[in-house]
Order: C-alpha cells, then structure tokens, then sequence
C-alpha cells in the first residue's frame, strides 16, 4: 500500500504552486495537478508551447538536461538548491545518477518548463544518491524543477 503525503508536503506543494520561496513569485499556476502511473504527483507552473521560443521536443529518456531545482523533505526543510548555490544541475535521464520520481517527473517537459513534484518514498531514494543525511528514506520528497536546455539523446545504429 502506497503512503499518502504528509498535511506538511501538501501544504509545502501548495505554497509551491503560488509563488517560489527562492526567487521573484511567477504568474500562479493554471494547470491542474496530476498523478504520473509511478505515483510522482506533479504540478506544472509553467508550460512553454510552441511558437513561444521554445521549440524543442519535449524531454524523453536519454535526454541530456540542464536544470535548476529545490529540493524539501515532507516536514518542509530544504535538502538542498542550485539556485542558492547558483550552479544549475546536469544529467542524463534514465542512469542511475537519478532518483526514480525525478526521471518520472520530468518526461513530458520542455525546456523552459516548471513545475512542482511531489515524489512518494520509494521513488525519492537510491542507494549513495540521498541529497541529505537529514533526509529520511521514508519520507517523501517535493521539487520544484525548472528545466533549461535539452539535448537529445544520440540516434541508435
């Protein structure tokens, strides 16, 4: 049986989705949250389209990405930011250098995009990987991912 989020993960999501605590407040969301088939509730804040600067496919497996995040615990105590430390985070979708829920999560996006996860437990954590010691394996995760560039991943022979 899957854990249900904590009262202090829903409410850090809802936060989430009205204004960022780490930079300037975007316009709020008007896209309505949803459930991934892995369990990653997911909230986009910003949906670029086509047309609008941003051509690029959406993100797929294998995809090189290069993104800004902010990572919470559920009790709301944040594990850890690229945008305090001002260096945006690379890699490869779908090695094992990246949580589940994370993986999860971004499929779909575009650069340009932002959005909110809210990763159950058995997604957020992989051996070696825990961006915390705080972090409780048990507990659920919530991101808030901008995404900024894509690149494909290489063509099969």
């Amino acid at each position: 049986m899957q854990k249900r989020p904590t009262g202090a993960a829903l409410a850090l999501c809802s936060l989430l989705s009205s204004c960022s605590l780490l930079r300037p407040a975007q316009e709020p969301p008007h896209y309505p949250a949803s459930r991934s088939q892995l369990g990653v509730i997911v909230q986009d804040l910003v949906v670029p389209v086509d047309g609008a600067g941003f051509p690029d496919p959406t993100i797929a497996l294998g995809d090189t990405i290069v993104m800004d995040y902010a990572i919470w615990d559920e009790g709301g105590e944040l594990l850890d930011s690229s945008y305090r430390r001002g260096v945006p985070l690379t890699l490869r979708l779908g090695s094992d250098q990246v949580i589940p829920g994370l993986t999860d999560g971004l499929l779909g996006m575009r650069p340009g995009g932002r959005r909110v996860l809210v990763i159950p437990p058995e997604l957020g954590y992989v051996p070696g990987l825990e961006p915390s010691s705080a972090a409780r394996p048990e507990g659920w995760l919530i991101l808030d991912i901008e995404v900024r560039t894509r690149a494909a991943a290489p063509a099969s022979p």
